[in-house]
């Protein structure tokens, strides 16, 4: 097992947060273009609160199902 084992926790740390963010960001874009708002106000409040809800519910899934990977 220890040719899985990362060599560089810090990398890892940062590639898996930046993953969450852009999936957060990707579902918080479909449910705001899902709902007709147009892409002038992806920066209102809506949008907002569906990223925050996309990173809690979808990204907290991929960030549990790449850990499960280890």
């Amino acid at each position: 097992m220890e040719k899985y084992k990362s060599t560089h926790p810090n990398k890892e740390f940062k590639d898996l947060f930046t993953a969450w963010l852009f999936v957060s960001f990707a579902f918080a874009i479909a449910r705001t273009v899902e709902k007709g708002i147009t892409f002038a106000s992806f920066f209102s409040t809506d949008f907002l609160i569906f990223m925050l809800i996309s990173a809690v519910t979808v990204g907290l899934a991929f960030l549990l199902h790449e850990l499960a990977h280890r």
